[in-house]
């Protein structure tokens, strides 16, 4: 009916009919004696907006069982939701409550809109609870809910953390492959340090032997040399037997020497030799040296020569030096064929620093 004409109105007294005009047609209204009926229309939710953007919100709804659940990504967060109740006659006096479920257990006035917004949620799933009050009736309606689930962003979802355990478990296995392979390295470094003490003692018992050896050759070196000199000491002795008893007294005293020098050596292994240098005559200590190894280069047909200047001094440790003299010349004879020629020579044409070497 759109409108009622003026006195345009009819009561039925048989019937107790209401009949009402209008320039579209007539109305006609009869109580029956049955009681009003309330009129509680029922919520829906039916408009969705992310960041202020209208979507369509069946789109996001997915049904489990007979719940209908709000699906958004972890960055949707920001979201409004719309509902209405359908009452054409009393819908301005309506007054909206919400409740969400998970963040908030009060109610909400929400007054006569029919949308809440939300803002900066956490991943989780909430229940949004949305209920009105009907002042003509005096009457709440039933409470209507919507599960809204927000995803977790993709450092929080399952196969993050399924990486995150995986790789915890790597790095608890290369920190127990690290201690294993430290406790190993020290157990090598255990057993290194243990052989290396063995060889050190073997070597230490080695030494000794010889040493002790060296020291039982004295007496027989003795008793050589000193008969030497009592024939050297004797008149009428020919040249002949002179050369060779002073040759034998001489490798005597240099037999007697080694010793000396394997005794020395025990010492500087075990730190109790000290160096002791002092102004040597080097031309005299070569010339002596290369003196005892005349007979040996006659008996191999070696012309054995030497080029050594008078009085060249040189300050360095005796013992040293008339080591390292005749390992030169020893190993000259050592890798000379018979019938060649070696040459022993002290070179001062380095300025201050003396030098000897031998020339096969």
């Amino acid at each position: 009916m759109v409108e009622f004409s003026d006195g345009a109105a009819f009561r039925d007294s048989r019937t107790g009919t209401l009949f009402f005009g209008g320039i579209n047609g007539v109305v006609a209204i009869r109580a029956d004696g049955r009681p009003e009926q309330l009129y509680m229309p029922p919520v829906y939710f039916d408009k969705l907006s992310i960041f202020g953007e209208q979507y369509n919100l069946g789109e996001f709804l997915t049904r489990k069982k007979e719940t209908e659940v709000l699906n958004l990504q972890y960055d949707q967060n920001f979201f409004s939701v719309s509902f209405a109740s359908v009452d054409y006659l009393n819908g301005n006096n309506c007054t909206y409550f919400y409740k969400l479920k998970g963040l908030s257990d009060q109610w909400v006035n929400n007054g006569s809109e029919s949308g809440v917004s939300f803002t900066n949620m956490a991943p989780g799933e909430y229940t949004l609870l949305v209920k009105y009050y009907n002042s003509v009736f005096d009457k709440e309606s039933d409470v209507y809910s919507l599960v809204i689930r927000i995803g977790d962003p993709w450092y929080a979802s399952w196969w993050a953390y399924l990486i995150y355990a995986l790789c915890l478990l790597l790095l608890a296995a290369l920190l127990i492959r690290s201690f294993i392979l430290r406790s190993k390295r020290k157990k090598q470094e255990l057993l290194n340090e243990i052989e290396k003490r063995h060889q050190k003692n073997v070597f230490e018992s080695k030494l000794r032997f010889f040493t002790n050896i060296a020291h039982e050759f004295c007496t027989p070196l003795t008793l050589i040399y000193g008969p030497c000199g009592r024939i050297l000491s004797s008149k009428g002795l020919s040249k002949f037997v002179v050369d060779y008893v002073q040759m034998i007294q001489t490798n005597a005293e240099r037999l007697n020497n080694l010793i000396h020098e394997l005794i020395e050596f025990r010492r500087i292994e075990t730190g109790n030799r000290e160096v002791r240098v002092e102004s040597l005559n080097v031309s005299s200590i070569v010339k002596g040296i290369a003196k005892t190894f005349v007979e040996m280069a006659k008996s191999r047909n070696i012309t054995f020569l030497s080029k050594i200047p008078e009085q060249v001094m040189w300050n360095s440790d005796k013992g040293f030096l008339n080591t390292i003299i005749i390992n030169l010349i020893s190993n000259a004879f050592k890798y000379t064929p018979d019938g060649q020629s070696i040459k022993i020579e002290v070179d001062t044409s380095r300025g201050k620093h003396a030098g000897s070497s031998c020339s096969e």
